[in-house]
């Protein structure tokens, strides 16, 4: 699934009122592209650099943040603004609450499909933000690189011929 598949799938789920899947594939939708945003910005950062080791370690640690973790680093090297930092922090919050949550929040049926709508629109907001707008086009960009890259490598390979008797 592409980049924008993705989005549209988000979308749709919220509209046919699959709220607890629109709600999971938009919480790892927004921490999926926000590790890539981090990750190629090290890599940017870190280009060319003598001190590979470290940097290069740096970009391992930082793989295995959490979302908590991602939005204090990308806030702290000032790759995202301070009202974005707000959004993803309120974000970040209301979604642990109701991660950690669910199974008691599931018995009060229109309890949580209340609180997965507001989490959806706040998500919502954070995807369609230009700041995020802006991440998710570099992300794009790349995949759409890579996808034709792809494409033109399975276009030289030789195919698999099959073997008549």
């Amino acid at each position: 699934m592409r980049y924008q598949e993705l989005k549209d799938h988000i979308k749709g789920s919220f509209l046919t009122k699959e709220y607890l899947q629109a709600f999971l594939i938009q919480s790892a939708f927004i921490e999926g592209l926000l590790k890539v945003y981090l990750d190629f910005n090290i890599f940017l950062s870190t280009k060319g650099v003598e001190e590979e080791g470290v940097l290069k370690s740096l970009g391992k640690i930082t793989k295995e943040f959490n979302l908590f973790e991602i939005i204090k680093f990308l806030e702290d090297s000032k790759l995202i603004s301070g009202e974005q930092y707000k959004n993803l922090e309120k974000y970040r919050i209301k979604r642990n609450k109701i991660l950690h949550d669910l199974l008691n929040e599931i018995t009060k049926k229109d309890n949580l499909e209340v609180e997965l709508i507001d989490i959806y629109k706040i998500g919502d907001s954070i995807i369609s933000s230009k700041e995020f707008s802006d991440i998710g086009d570099m992300v794009k960009s790349v995949d759409d690189t890579a996808f034709k890259e792809r494409r033109e490598k399975e276009k030289n390979e030789p195919k698999n011929q099959k073997i008549t008797s």
